[in-house]
């Protein structure tokens, strides 16, 4: 009888405000998460209708499970980019392995679209897994007098390990017919742009929204993945001949048509840039996609066993006009379903130069501490010795800071000159002739 009174009175209070059209927005989960992982679903309810909306509800399945009905919320009425925001008390936990169509939608009295009512995200839960790194591809160009700022949260997003950042010059002198001719796949005519995951299935459009980027990539990081990708890379830095190896082992395995690719990028490089300062420092330069647009589609079987591992090698000769000291390759698994792609994962290497023991590669990180600074650091780089040189590099690319040092082995370095620097994160990178590490620090005022 109590319930009957509540829905009556709820239908009252709805038809007296109108008709509705509400939907749903901010809402994401990963590709792929862990069973038993907590999942809460929160989203945005909003109202395309004139009619205020004042009550509503919202609900979700997974697959061909239960419904699982959400409480009723009244508001003060929502209209026009007006928002309710909404936390569903059941959250989404699946306990056992399982894919399915995670469905989230919104009830409402008197709703005349209900097409839109509904987010669709397919998920699936595994029990055997890896850690997921995210690839960011973003479009710019030296001539674009609106990239430096993306530049900038491409920079800071790719010292995070688990981020993968590369850029693709759109008709300038860091331009590669094979770069080019990758990106125009998302037939985007404007720079800055970012494609996060290859288009994650065609359900993630370019985004010129550079200020997004680190959001929806942590977003990702929530997720894992069914397979582990590595990259080996060595190079006769006489004969400039590069041999790059990706590997990918599936803990969970599933059909499908899968590719792997490597892209050969190039950091450090001092130029011109639109709307920057002079000597602008450009990072994560694709200077060649190994594999093609596509990638290699015969390294990896359609139905792949857990457990082995599947390889592809690339070669080619480095031109000499790209400096082998700041090379580094990025090797990545991708599953295609049509025109579409997702990255299941990526990873990203230095080169090895031939002849150097293995274990000292190019471009790994350092140690620093404390972090945040005030008005001073250490930098821990036990296996490097010799003459070296530390700079330290701005958001915006400039160095700020550089130094001619020693290593000596086992020692720290102390780096106290920063007290003047303003508030902010800054690249750490030391270099030797052969070796670099990377390192990322943030300035407290």
């Amino acid at each position: 009888m109590l319930r009957s009174l509540l829905m009556a009175s709820l239908f009252t209070t709805a038809a007296a405000a109108g008709a509705q059209d509400a939907y749903l927005t901010n809402y994401y989960i990963p590709r792929f998460i862990r069973t038993g992982s907590t999942n809460s679903i929160d989203v945005r309810v909003r109202n395309f209708s004139s009619s205020p909306l004042f009550t509503f509800r919202v609900d979700w399945r997974w697959g061909n499970g239960a419904v699982n009905e959400g409480f009723w919320q009244n508001t003060t009425g929502i209209t026009g980019n007006q928002y309710w925001p909404y936390t569903h008390p059941t959250a989404f936990a699946p306990v056992t392995a399982g894919t399915g169509m995670l469905k989230i939608w919104v009830v409402t009295f008197g709703e005349t679209n209900p097409a839109n009512d509904t987010l669709f995200f397919p998920v699936s839960a595994i029990s055997q897994w890896s850690e997921k790194a995210v690839l960011l591809d973003a479009w710019t160009g030296t001539w674009c007098p609106y990239c430096p700022p993306a530049n900038t949260m491409g920079n800071l997003l790719n010292t995070d390990p688990h981020i993968v950042v590369a850029k693709h010059h759109a008709a300038d002198e860091y331009s590669s017919p094979s770069s080019t001719q990758y990106f125009n796949q998302y037939n985007v005519t404007y720079t800055p742009a970012g494609v996060l995951d290859q288009g994650e299935y065609g359900m993630y459009a370019p985004n010129p929204d550079h200020d997004q980027w680190d959001a929806q990539t942590q977003a990702r990081l929530q997720g894992v993945s069914p397979v582990s990708i590595s990259v080996n890379a060595t190079v006769n830095e006489w004969t400039r001949d590069l041999t790059v190896t990706v590997t990918a082992n599936f803990q969970t395995a599933f059909n499908g048509d899968f590719t792997l690719n490597a892209y050969l990028l190039e950091d450090n490089m001092s130029g011109t840039q639109n709307n920057a300062p002079a000597n602008y420092m450009h990072e994560q330069i694709v200077r060649d996609v190994m594999g093609g647009t596509l990638g290699v589609p015969s390294a990896v079987p359609s139905a792949p066993v857990a457990g082995t591992n599947y390889s592809h090698t690339f070669t080619r000769s480095v031109p000499a006009e790209w400096n082998i000291s700041n090379l580094r390759v990025v090797g990545y698994i991708t599953h295609r379903q049509g025109a579409t792609a997702y990255t299941l994962n990526v990873a990203k290497g230095g080169l090895l130069p031939v002849g150097v023991p293995e274990g000292m590669t190019r471009n790994a990180l350092c140690r620093i501490a404390p972090n945040p600074i005030v008005d001073h650091f250490t930098v821990d780089v036990p296996d490097m010795t010799g003459q070296a040189t530390l700079t330290v590099i701005a958001a915006d690319g400039r160095a700020v800071l550089e130094q001619q040092v020693v290593l000596m082995p086992g020692a720290s370095l102390q780096v106290a000159d920063v007290v003047k620097l303003p508030a902010g994160t800054y690249q750490v990178r030391i270099a030797t002739a052969s070796e670099e590490r990377h390192g990322r620090v943030v300035k407290l005022n």
